[in-house]
This record gives C-alpha cells, sequence and structure tokens, in this order.
C-alpha cells in the first residue's frame, strides 16, 4: 500500500491540485482516516502556549531546542516522522509530562522550485503534516519550534510573558544563523528568516503549500477585527543548520537543489561571516561547551 502511495510523488499532479491557494485540508487525498485532521482545530482551547515540533534526525541538537524552551511552554509536540537516529531515544529522555510524541509516517515532498505543483492535500505534503502537528496542540497559542534551535531562556520567559497578556495575535521574531561546530562565527547572512512562529491559534492559522516550501497563512483580520502583531526585537534563539558545515545542508530540498537557484543563493548567504558576540543559551554553556573541544 505505501509503494503504491509513494508512487504519487513520481507524477505531476497539477490537475489534482486545487484552485484556492491558502486552505486547510482536513482529509487527506490517500484516505488514511487515522491520518484525517479536526476541522475544529482552533476550537475550545484554553490559554497558554503549546510548542509544535516536526522531527525527522535531529539527534544533534534536539537536546537544545527541548530544554531551553521547556520551563516557559504548557505542552511540546513532537512529531517523529521516520527518525532513524538517536532522536526518540533523548526526547524520551528528557523527564517531562509537558512533552508529548507522535509518529507521523509519511516522508515529505522535497522542498523545490517546483513545490507548487506537489499534491496539496496529500499526507507527503509537509503542509499537511505542520497541520496534523498544530492539530494535536490544545492551548490558545502555538509555536512551531524546530529541532535546530536552542532559545536564550531569559527571552523565552519574557515571550511567555507577552503571550499570557492575551493582547496579541501573532508575535514575530527573529534568530541568529550560526556557522561551524565550534559555534564561533555567524553565517554571512547572520539573521534567519523572520517568520510568525508563535500565533494565537483561529480557523485561518494553518499551514498551506507555496511555490518552494510549506507557507503560514498570515491573516491580518478575522472578520473585521484587525489582529495585533508584536515585534520582538531581541534575537529569540541560535540556529544550528549550518553549525555541521554542509552536513545539513540540503536536507529536505529537492535532491538536485544545486541546479536550483533559490538553494544556491541561500547556501552562498550562510558560509561563513563575522565572529559571534551575543551571550549563548544557558543549556548550551551547561552542556555543549563541556562536552566539546572548542
Amino acid at each position: 500500500m505505501f509503494r503504491i502511495l509513494k508512487s504519487i510523488k513520481n507524477h505531476s499532479l497539477n490537475k489534482l491540485n486545487f484552485i484556492t491557494r491558502k486552505r486547510f485540508f482536513s482529509k487527506n487525498f490517500e484516505k488514511i482516516e487515522s491520518y484525517y485532521l479536526n476541522p475544529n482545530f482552533y476550537k475550545n482551547r484554553k490559554h497558554g502556549l503549546s510548542a509544535i515540533m516536526r522531527i525527522k534526525n535531529d539527534e544533534n541538537w534536539i537536546f537544545y531546542a527541548i530544554v531551553s524552551i521547556l520551563e516557559h511552554v504548557d505542552e511540546i509536540i513532537v512529531v517523529l516522522q521516520n527518525c532513524t537516529d538517536n532522536t526518540e531515544e533523548i526526547v524520551r529522555g528528557i523527564k517531562s509530562d509537558k512533552i508529548k510524541i507522535y509518529y507521523y509516517p509519511f516522508d515529505s515532498f522535497p522542498s523545490s522550485e517546483n513545490h507548487i505543483n506537489y499534491l496539496k492535500n496529500s499526507v507527503f505534503n509537509r503542509a499537511y503534516y505542520y497541520n496534523f502537528a498544530l492539530s494535536l496542540s490544545s492551548y490558545s497559542y502555538a509555536w512551531k519550534w524546530d529541532g535546530d534551535h536552542a532559545a536564550f531562556e531569559d527571552r523565552v520567559k519574557e515571550i511567555r510573558e507577552i503571550v499570557d497578556t492575551n493582547q496579541y495575535d501573532i508575535i514575530h521574531y527573529k534568530g541568529y544563523d550560526i556557522y561551524g561546530e565550534d559555534l564561533k562565527f555567524l553565517c554571512k547572512e547572520e539573521f534567519c528568516a523572520n517568520e510568525p512562529s508563535i500565533f494565537k491559534v483561529n480557523k485561518k492559522t494553518f499551514y498551506f503549500s507555496s511555490k518552494i516550501y510549506e507557507e503560514f497563512s498570515y491573516p491580518l483580520n478575522i472578520g473585521l477585527k484587525k489582529l495585533k502583531i508584536y515585534n520582538y526585537e531581541k534575537p529569540l534563539f541560535i540556529h544550528f543548520k549550518y553549525a555541521k558545515g554542509n552536513e545539513n545542508v540540503g536536507r529536505g530540498w529537492t535532491k538536485k537543489w544545486k541546479e536550483e537557484t533559490h538553494f544556491t543563493e541561500l547556501v552562498s548567504q550562510k558560509s561563513k561571516g563575522k565572529p559571534y558576540t551575543d551571550v549563548y543559551p544557558k543549556v548550551v554553556n551547561d552542556y555543549y561547551f563541556k562536552n566539546k573541544i572548542v
């Protein structure tokens, strides 16, 4: 069955795609009912903050990603996608009833300049995967958090205080892209993309398939109500994607990414830049540097 399902990844699906660009799909094309999503995912949520993590083979950094935010969130939804390394063992080793582990057994379509042509309501679409994780969360605010991030713990505390005012619908922040395993340098383009990763969940907050990647549906208003946005000025985290040199470059991208302008330009921007001069997250000081020769 899975061989048949995966075969759709090798064909053009333009005719099967929906005209609507931004749409939440609660049912998947493959009709796998155990992975249908709750269409009322946004209803009856208690106040709080849910971190949602889409994870595949993140054993290098997953400990730092979780521990750095654990104190200031109400739950962490970890959705494992066919991990073949020690990621699950590391997550289970972090003893907290806030951590809830789920499994997603479908590999995702790769990021590509052809991404817009992939079937939008497929279980293989990464937007559908993100929405699966979002639908498992239970608090009023959701936080898209990656397995190769580590947050500055004091700044996460400030973010949580902003969440708890319950005044804002979207909280913007940025993070540092770190270059090299010793974590001593920034990338040439030093900041990650600033996306609305923390948001108050409503019927218009979900992920959809876009030109190259999945994107977040960014509502500016709900009905006649204009949404309030908070811009957090200090960098909130460090991003380790480029900390292992070229090891992680290309992960999740099309195998032919070197032939696509978007990716080659991105990699050139993420080469070695100026020295890193900010503080490090406490968990990085306490565990990473003590166990590495730097």
